[in-house]
């Protein structure tokens, strides 16, 4: 049986953690191409939506895309097998702008986590519209939201964290950013 062509995963990142790293080395094993699509990359052009509110999201676009690309080549990829895309939530719009930078349907598998019952409306209204999907259960994984809580509470964080994220948060001056956005 040959490979799909692409696997593509979706997530705000932020930050990206060692449980979305994990998730993208098993997905490359499994196609030819890994797209990595980040969500929600410019919030002046995102629906009004609560996983959107600056809080849960202090990273820019350019900083996640940095800590993808390099979690990937810390942990040996060819880069050259990856695409890092802008992408938008799939279940949010039906203006086409979900399909926009993904490359074509028959070629790509969707891989989608499924933390209890979240998740179901997407893989099946992606599966509706065509798109191979694969989803896998999330349990007891890592979270942004806890890597963040962890920041503003000055709690060990980097244990969750690729190192080059850790690198890129302190350079970008992430931590004092976190803080400032819980107060």
């Amino acid at each position: 049986m040959s490979k799909m062509k692409y696997g593509l995963f979706m997530g705000r990142f932020q930050p990206l953690h060692k449980g979305h790293l994990k998730v993208m080395l098993k997905i490359i094993k499994e196609v030819e191409y890994l797209v990595v699509g980040i969500v929600n990359p410019d919030p002046k052009d995102t629906i009004n939506f609560k996983d959107f509110a600056p809080v849960k999201n202090p990273f820019n676009f350019w900083e996640r895309y940095r800590m993808i690309q390099e979690s990937l080549k810390e942990s040996g990829v060819e880069m050259s097998k990856v695409y890092i895309v802008p992408s938008y939530p799939p279940s949010l719009y039906d203006d086409g702008k979900f399909e926009r930078f993904l490359p074509k349907k028959d070629e790509t598998i969707i891989y989608l986590p499924v933390k209890k019952d979240s998740g179901k409306w997407n893989i099946e209204g992606l599966t509706e519209r065509g798109w191979n999907v694969r989803s896998f259960k999330v349990k007891n994984s890592i979270s942004a939201t806890e890597v963040r809580r962890r920041i503003a509470e000055d709690e060990n964080w980097e244990e969750l964290v690729p190192k080059a994220v850790a690198k890129i948060i302190k350079e970008v001056d992430g931590i004092n950013r976190i803080k400032n956005l819980k107060k």
